[in-house]
């Protein structure tokens, strides 16, 4: 028994003997074929041109023409002319009273309702021009707080309400000509009422402002105004 053992025990480690030899003489598998690694394909870079920013040109600023008028743009000959004070005068236009005299000469005109809002009244400037008689002169109104101002002007005028007058008489930016204070340059014209018998001239008010030194003899600012034809 122990014999039939021991021969067993040959045999099983003579066949795993005999199966791990054939297990060696196998053949051996073949490696295994390597990924391909993927291939980077570099997509170029588009590099931006730098844009050149022209260097901005100054425009030179033209030189104002100081024979221009700063009131109407027409050149004048006499520098002095520019260099006199505004003359704003306060003209009637009441229907028995026209044709006014002198207004169609003044540089600016401006116009308002009046009384009743049937009726109204001028301011017109003088400074290049000239007028041998303007007529009616009529009193002022709250416009002439706020037009003489502007250029300084010289407002002429046949008084105002009690009101207007109080104002005018604090106005430090502009000369008040009111006949009754300043009646030098004021004259009537007889054949008219009230309305249209007082008249002046634009040599009368500049004499006046003379004599009382009233005049500074400088040049306003004006407007501008565009040359090209």
């Amino acid at each position: 028994m122990p014999h039939r053992r021991l021969t067993t025990m040959l045999l099983i480690v003579f066949m795993a003997v005999l199966l791990l030899g054939i297990a060696g003489c196998a053949e051996e598998p073949p490696p295994p074929t390597p990924t391909p690694e993927p291939t980077v394909t570099s997509i170029p870079t588009h590099t931006a041109t730098p844009t050149i920013t022209p260097t901005p040109t100054a425009t030179p600023t033209p030189t104002p023409d100081p024979y221009v008028s700063p009131l109407t743009g027409q050149r004048v000959d006499d520098l002095s002319l520019l260099q006199r004070r505004v003359l704003a005068v306060r003209v009637g236009n009441d229907p028995n009273i026209r044709p006014q005299d002198g207004l169609g000469l003044a540089d600016i005109v401006y116009e308002e309702i009046m009384d009743g809002w049937t009726v109204t009244r001028f301011t017109a400037l003088y400074l290049d021009s000239e007028a041998e008689r303007i007529r009616p002169i009529r009193s002022a109104r709250l416009s002439g707080l706020y037009i003489a101002p502007q250029y300084n002007a010289a407002l002429a005028h046949t008084g105002a309400s009690d009101r207007i007058r109080w104002l005018i008489s604090q106005a430090t930016d502009f000369q008040d000509l009111d006949e009754f204070f300043h009646p030098r340059p004021y004259a009537i014209l007889y054949g008219y009422d009230w309305r249209g018998r007082i008249y002046t001239s634009v040599k009368s008010l500049r004499d006046y402002l003379e004599s009382r030194e009233l005049d500074p003899h400088e040049m306003i600012e004006g407007y501008s105004f565009d040359v090209t034809p």
